[in-house]
């Protein structure tokens, strides 16, 4: 509800919105879970969720800002172009 208010007022302001040119993914086999790109992740694109703890990456909420590529310890988040 906040991005697309956000986004409107981006839009009445003036601020040209283009789409991403790069997009981030994440390595399932690599990853082990641990929730460091959770804490970090400002777009709530990664959580953990249900008991058993696992990281659920929703890449349309992803904005590429990057900051879980440093964060992962196993290097499993990955920028495409």
């Amino acid at each position: 509800k906040d991005f697309d208010r956000g986004m409107r007022y981006l839009k009445n302001s003036g601020v040209n919105i283009q789409p991403l040119s790069k997009e981030i993914s994440r390595d399932e086999e690599k990853c082990t879970h641990c929730g460091v790109c959770d804490l970090i992740c400002p777009s709530g694109a990664l959580s953990i969720v249900g008991e058993r703890r696992e990281l659920v990456f929703e890449a349309d909420k992803c904005i590429a800002c990057e900051l879980c590529l440093e964060a992962c310890p196993p290097g499993a988040m990955h920028l495409n172009f």
